[in-house]
């Protein structure tokens, strides 16, 4: 019986070091050419929106591309509304791309159950490989699904250095 569990022990490891030297191939953000296009590998845009609540939660959605502009669109209970972009380097939008790309959001739920009902909602959007990505509830996803939105939050928040490029659509 021991033999059997110790060779069932090595078995597992064995597969455990080749599933994981296999991913960091995958995930490095480098650029892959294939016959027809060229495609960025992980991240390569992000929305992160902020959802309202029974209250005066803030309300607006942070865009990031990949060549460094940040538009933010404040909806509702927000010191700004409207449309408003600015640039960053184009390397600080990637730093953060490859941030997603290394956490592996590809794999996250597209859902996570809301356990509450009035607090303000986190929604990602993502372009991974050329595929669109969206993830609902994510304040009740991975810890770092949260820890990300503060990160954006501080590359996001107009004020001097922005420019209004749009009001809101009239609904």
């Amino acid at each position: 019986m021991k033999r059997y569990v110790s060779a069932f022990a090595v078995a597992s490891l064995a597969l455990m070091f080749t599933a994981c030297a296999q991913q960091k191939k995958t995930t490095g953000g480098t650029t892959k050419t294939t016959k027809a296009t060229k495609t960025i590998a992980g991240v390569s845009y992000i929305s992160m929106e902020r959802t309202s609540c029974f209250g005066r939660c803030p309300s607006y959605q942070v865009e990031i591309f990949r060549n460094g502009i940040v538009r933010y669109t404040g909806r509702q209970f927000t010191e700004y509304t409207g449309v408003y972009e600015r640039e960053i380097e184009p390397k600080d939008a990637q730093k953060l791309m490859k941030e997603f790309t290394n956490y592996r959001v590809d794999t996250c739920k597209d859902v996570y159950e809301n356990m509450i009902a009035d607090i303000p909602g986190i929604i990602y959007g993502f372009t991974i490989d050329g595929k669109e990505k969206k993830i609902h509830n994510a304040h009740f996803g991975p810890k770092y699904l949260q820890m990300m939105a503060n990160k954006i939050d501080a590359v996001a928040k107009p004020g001097i250095g922005w420019k209004k490029v749009g009001d809101l659509p009239k609904q």
